[in-house]
């Protein structure tokens, strides 16, 4: 059955890659923010200049992505250094969280690498879509909360968080609020609010056309109005 979710303000975040773009997203309704860049190869992380110039044009909250390179998230030495120097950077800098994660050869979780960005992160860690790649869900997310990652994005394995939405909402029982569960990928103002009423997921993430401030609008328009029923 679907969960009711009448009353509480529902989380959007939008995923920008410049501070023109944060300004607009936010002027158009979104709660907080994910930076990154080059998102036609999914986003690797973002210019230090372009987080200091989003810092210093919106008050809402800043997660960056931190992936040194597009392509897969099994990363050599080099580049996991390379990674956790950028993390720690933003951090320092005023970020939210940094989203990262990292799978091993086998294409599980990387205990060691996730358990040293989560500690680096000191709480402020965010697991990216690699969860996607897991051939067990729901294994990989009590991995994920026992690694002390704070929140999850995922379309539940498939191509949409809409087409996902079942495995969602299993995810967000099963994380019974250990973790925050974040839908993303392909979300719309036509499909976010039937989204939320199956998942009972409170927060949702997207691009949203390259944060375009309409179509970020509708999908805000189309939360409140699911909250207030």
């Amino acid at each position: 059955m679907p969960t009711s979710v009448a009353g509480k303000r529902i989380t959007l975040e939008v995923c920008v890659t410049t501070a023109d773009e944060a300004v607009a997203a936010v002027a158009a309704g979104a709660d907080r923010l994910e930076l990154c860049s080059a998102l036609e190869v999914g986003g690797v992380t973002p210019s230090l200049a372009t987080f200091l110039d989003v810092r210093t044009e919106v008050s809402v909250p800043v997660a960056v992505l931190v992936r040194p390179r597009p392509g897969g998230f099994v990363y050599t030495r080099r580049e996991f250094a390379t990674l956790c120097r950028d993390a720690d950077w933003f951090l320092a800098g005023g970020a939210e969280a940094v989203v990262c994660g990292a799978l091993d050869d086998a294409g599980r979780l990387h205990r060691e690498h996730c358990r040293d960005l989560v500690r680096l992160a000191g709480g402020r860690a965010v697991l990216h879509r690699a969860f996607d790649a897991l051939a067990d869900p729901l294994g990989g997310l009590a991995e994920a909360i026992d690694l002390g990652f704070g929140r999850l994005l995922t379309s539940g394995g498939a191509r949409t968080a809409s087409d996902g939405a079942t495995t969602i909402r299993t995810l967000v029982r099963s994380a019974d609020g250990r973790i925050e569960v974040l839908p993303g990928g392909g979300i719309s103002p036509e499909n976010v609010a039937e989204l939320i009423r199956v998942t009972g997921c409170n927060q949702v993430h997207g691009s949203f056309r390259s944060a375009d401030p309409a179509t970020v609008a509708a999908v805000r328009a189309e939360l409140d109005r699911l909250t207030v029923r």
